[in-house]
């Protein structure tokens, strides 16, 4: 009988990058997603995720991205910190998801990420 060799990288991972390069996404070597990450500790791009909370958000002040972006790096690399994020940051933050969709007169509805 023959081993099956099933992995992560070969069924999800390399799919996903392959489908993002055929819809126009530009993929990383790993050394630079390495850099952009800040070393192997890193677990997101800060400076393109700092950029995005703002532009999204415009609302944001640059310390209340910076928590965020804290918040988020401090998830547990668990079933609930993938599950979870938006939920804890909302009970963080004391805003409500209801809150966070309900539009103003001058918010575009990009600028609601977590309404999704």
């Amino acid at each position: 009988m023959a081993d099956l060799n099933i992995t992560e990288a070969g069924t999800v991972q390399f799919p996903m990058v392959r489908h993002a390069a055929e819809t126009g996404w530009t993929p990383l070597t790993p050394q630079a997603a390495l850099a952009r990450r800040g070393g192997e500790a890193g677990l997101l791009f800060r400076a393109e995720i700092k950029e995005a909370l703002g532009r999204f958000n415009p609302w944001m002040t640059a310390d209340a991205i910076r928590a965020t972006v804290e918040k988020l790096e401090a998830l547990p690399p668990t079933i609930e910190g993938n599950r979870d994020p938006n939920i804890a940051l909302e009970r963080d933050s004391g805003r409500t998801r209801e809150k966070l969709c309900r539009p103003s007169s001058t918010t575009k509805k990009t600028a609601w990420p977590l309404c999704h």
